[in-house]
Order: C-alpha cells, then sequence, then structure tokens
C-alpha cells in the first residue's frame, strides 16, 4: 500500500510539473522537537515519561505552481527523529534508568501550499510523508541502589526492530520572502505524525543478562515532530 501511494504521487508530479505554471528548486535546513505516541517498555516497567528532544533536517525544496494560490511543495532530505524516556517512578530498593532513542530518515513529503491575503507571502500546507529508515539506535543506563553494583550503560542498533518505511501526516505554515525576481527566503513551521508505527510492536529491543529477562519493547509507537525550517529557493521559470 505504501509503496502504491509512492509511485501513484510521482506519476501525479510529472503530470503537474506538464502543466505547471512555475516551478522552483531549492534548499533547507532547521531543527525539530520530536516524539513518540503510543507505549513505550523499558526494563519490564512501563514509561509514561517521554520527553521531546531536539533534532536536524535538511534537504532539497521542490515546488510546482498548479494556480495562482495552490503549488505542490515538497522539502526531502535527511531528518533526525526520537525522543527520551525514564521510568515513571522510583520505588524503594529498584534501580532507576533513563535513555534516549534515535531515529534517521530519509523522509519525503508531498503537500498541498495554499497562498493566504493579498500578497500570498503567507501559506499554510497540508499532505503525506513517507519516511525510509537509515538507522535507529539506543543509549541507555541503569543505576542501582546498591554501592557495589555500578552503573550499566547500554548503546545498542535497533534497525530490526524498526519498520523500514512509515507513512505519516504533515501540516504547516510559513512565510514566503521574496529577495529578488527569482530567489525567495522560506520560513517553515510544520507538524508530522506518523500514521503507521515507526517501531515494531512488542519486540525485545535488548537483553540486560538478568535471569528474569528484562527487556524494552514498545506498542504502537508512532513518530511525531514540530519542526522549524529556513530554506533559500530559486524560480526556474
Amino acid at each position: 500500500m505504501k509503496n502504491l501511494i509512492f509511485v501513484l504521487s510521482g506519476i501525479l508530479v510529472s503530470c503537474f510539473i506538464s502543466n505547471a505554471q512555475e516551478t522552483s528548486i531549492g534548499v533547507f535546513g532547521g531543527i525539530n522537537s520530536s516524539g513518540i505516541n503510543g507505549t513505550y517498555y523499558a526494563h519490564g516497567y512501563q514509561t509514561t515519561i517521554r520527553q521531546y528532544q531536539m533534532n536536524t533536517q535538511f534537504g532539497i525544496l521542490f515546488s510546482v505552481s498548479l494556480s495562482d494560490r495552490l503549488s505542490l511543495f515538497s522539502d526531502m532530505g535527511y531528518f533526525a527523529k526520537g525522543f527520551k524516556y525514564e521510568q515513571d517512578e522510583e520505588m524503594i530498593g529498584s534501580a532507576n534508568f533513563n535513555g534516549t532513542n534515535d531515529f534517521q530518515y530519509i523522509n519525503v513529503p508531498l503537500t498541498l501550499k495554499l497562498g493566504l491575503f493579498k500578497n500570498q507571502r503567507f501559506y499554510t500546507r497540508t499532505g503525506f510523508y513517507m519516511s525510509y529508515l537509515l538507522s535507529a539506535k539506543i543509549d541507555d543506563k541503569i543505576s542501582y541502589p546498591y554501592p557495589d553494583v555500578p552503573t550499566e550503560t547500554t548503546n545498542e542498533k535497533i534497525n530490526e526492530n524498526m519498520n523500514k518505511s512509515v507513512l505519516g501526516f504533515v501540516s504547516g505554515v510559513g512565510l514566503d520572502i521574496p529577495l529578488s525576481e527569482k530567489i525567495n527566503i522560506l520560513l517553515d513551521i510544520s507538524y508530522q505524525l506518523d500514521l503507521t508505527n515507526a517501531l515494531k510492536n512488542e519486540t525485545p529491543i535488548f537483553y540486560c543478562g538478568f535471569k528474569d529477562g528484562i527487556y524494552t519493547n514498545v506498542s504502537d509507537a508512532k513518530n511525531r515532530s514540530v519542526l522549524f525550517s529556513t530554506g533559500l529557493y530559486y524560480k526556474l521559470k
């Protein structure tokens, strides 16, 4: 289904380009604050503290004008995502743990961009994206309330526990600032939410070597991110 959507999107882009009034390309970069929806378990305990963490993104801007106000817009490239977590509560005599999950994707969004107001410098956009996993890892620390038990750290790649591609929804607003007849600066704020699971359900990520088989797993975990980007693009025609 995901591949079909991607192929159909490519066909639509080709059709739009052939009838486009204006085509623009450029580059962008920025930061995002990401977390997850869903349930995350670590070392046998459910974690509800899923803190956002800061990441980066950069890539290529592509815009095809469909009318005076409407255009097909994509900011495709490298997107880092992930989240921080720690246990829900500390019980006397129990271990304390915290960690981060870091994911790297190639992100391919396709959105419809609508110019607002008379000068159309402000815009809103909505659409979908496909994310393709490059790598994923977990950095984990477990400390114990016993002076003779050292703190344990774990650094593991978890690509095999991730879905290789993810379908998601994106919506945003922004501002186009013309520098000349051909060159514009873009300021963009958007929200991305996975519609399919980023991590495979109920899959152990790593075993810590304890006899009771303490492990980390997930349930219906989906990435969510607030992104801030700035870009520079050039009008081809």
